[in-house]
């Protein structure tokens, strides 16, 4: 039962984690559509 045990938490680790990056990534292209947004503004 305890490999089992370790064998689901690090799944549920490694979901986690990949989730996280995922946000993360999202958050920041999302930030950088925003930032040329800003620029083109700036130039005209």
């Amino acid at each position: 039962m305890d490999g089992l045990d370790n064998a689901l938490l690090t799944i549920l680790g490694g979901l986690i984690s990949g989730l996280i990056g995922l946000l993360l990534e999202r958050k920041r292209r999302k930030d950088q559509v925003l930032a040329k947004h800003f620029e083109e503004i700036k130039k005209d």
